[in-house]
């Protein structure tokens, strides 16, 4: 009995260090000390610390620490040999791209993004460390982190009192780097507000953006004047570095542009790297403007047939088109569903009909359509966009006021746009798309006395 009992004892014992050996119970990894560029830097000074495990190049474990757990940082390993890859800062979760099972090559770090530009890097630190762990061994490991972003770092002096507002913009940057510092992802445009009150003669920001190749990257001076905005802009000749900073400072010189002079320097600002200059004056870009939109209709319709009143064939309406789903749900509608004249067109589910009218950045435009549906069986939606060209489009924010949500039933013809239909061309648009839509979730069969009906569409360009 005795015997039997030692015997079950040592099973019990070879138990739990095989299970220790596959979850790692007694090899702990210790991280206590964290160097950088030969100073110490305290882990709270840290938003937050990743610690990747490799093996044979292949993400095989992956913790994620709060800056509130920095101290006395701690993981568990099973006895083998690893590769361990240390992130820290980058604290929200889409800015680390990791997954188990990845190979190295895929864990990146990333830009994030906020509508039509990019947040500023966060100021991302890494390091690589081999470690051999054994059965009950304890290893404290010091860790020496490298900077992996550059600082842009911009000062603007003698500047006028009418200025409202500053934004800075670096354009080129890369989206997104790999851990080991490598550029990945697309080029990438970083805007941020500058700290300014109005009035003020002087102002200073700075941006934290993962390295670019040399001339690759443009820096510009947005500033607000009433409702226009302004752009000075330069190209960087030097490549922007880890862990260095490029300095651009001048002065605002009103009648003509001036050549800002910036210098490229250490982290420490102890050696400077290279030089240039910011033009940025009267003479600059309009980059936006936002002054409301005034004046009374001047000249015709710039749409073709906009009442619907000439059709090529009885699913297609002269001057516009549809894609390749909307013959089959495009008709020429009479009678009781008409706004004005003989004819409108009637759509039915997952089809859309467009047209294109020539616009000039910055002028005013009229814009009016009206919509009748009595179906509740699918919705519609008006979709216009400012557009350079027919196939490239202005971001999405510029055409926000000239779209509408997913609509249903109206009571009898609805003008969609009401009294809010003048609009302002952004810059850069020399194309402004009118755009019908009409949704469904699925097949259903659409009574022909159903339908949303388009009629009385309307572009007239304003005279200020």
């Amino acid at each position: 009995m005795k015997g039997t009992f030692i015997v079950l004892f040592a099973l019990f014992v070879m138990s739990c260090e095989k299970q220790e050996l596959l979850d790692g119970k007694k090899t702990r990894v210790l991280l206590e000390a964290f160097e950088l560029d030969s100073r110490e830097t305290l882990v709270t000074n840290l938003s937050s610390l990743r610690v990747v495990v490799l093996q044979d190049n292949v993400v095989a474990r992956y913790f994620s620490f709060p800056s509130t757990n920095l101290s006395g940082v701690s993981v568990n390993l099973p006895v083998g040999r690893y590769d361990l890859l240390f992130i820290a800062n980058g604290p929200e979760e889409k800015e680390v791209s990791c997954n188990v099972g990845d190979p190295v090559e895929k864990v990146s770090l990333k830009l994030l993004d906020e509508g039509d530009a990019h947040r500023e890097a966060s100021d991302f630190l890494t390091a690589t460390r081999r470690v051999n762990v054994t059965i009950n061994s304890e290893a404290a490991i010091p860790v020496s982190l490298a900077r992996r972003v550059g600082k842009i770092r911009v000062s603007l002096t003698d500047l006028p009192a009418n200025i409202d507002s500053l934004k800075i913009e670096l354009s080129g940057a890369p989206s997104g780097v790999s851990a080991d510092g490598s550029a990945a992802g697309n080029a990438a445009s970083i805007v941020k507000r500058v700290a300014y009150a109005k009035g003020s003669p002087s102002a200073t920001a700075e941006i934290l953006t993962f390295p670019v190749a040399a001339n690759k990257a443009e820096i510009s001076v947005l500033y607000s004047i009433g409702h226009v905005t302004y752009r000075g802009f330069m190209k960087l000749s030097p490549a922007i570095e880890a862990n260095r900073v490029v300095s651009v400072a001048g002065q605002y010189l009103p009648t003509s542009p001036r050549g800002f002079e910036f210098s490229v320097q250490t982290w420490d600002e102890a050696n400077v790297v290279d030089g240039g200059s910011l033009e940025m004056g009267q003479l600059d870009d309009v980059a936006a403007d936002n002054t409301p939109p005034a004046g009374v209709p001047a000249g015709n319709n710039l749409l073709a047939n906009g009442g619907f009143e000439t059709w090529e064939v009885d699913t297609l309406p002269a001057g516009w088109k549809y894609n390749r789903d909307g013959a089959r749900g495009i008709s020429r509608a009479a009678t009781s569903r008409v706004a004005e004249g003989k004819y409108s067109c009637r759509l039915e589910p997952r089809s859309y009909i467009y047209q294109d009218v020539a616009v000039t950045e910055r002028k005013c435009y009229r814009i009016r359509a009206r919509v009748n549906s009595n179906t509740s069986l699918y919705k519609w939606r008006v979709f216009c966009t400012w557009r350079k060209t027919a196939s490239s489009a202005l971001p999405a924010s510029s055409s926000a006021a000239i779209q509408t949500l997913e609509s249903g039933v109206t009571t009898g013809w609805l003008d969609v746009f009401g009294n809010s239909d003048k609009f302002r061309a952004p810059v850069g648009a020399n194309i402004l798309r009118v755009e019908f839509r009409a949704y469904t979730s699925g097949d259903v069969e659409i009574p022909a006395s159903e339908g949303v009906y388009i009629d009385a569409v309307d572009v007239r360009l304003l005279q200020e």
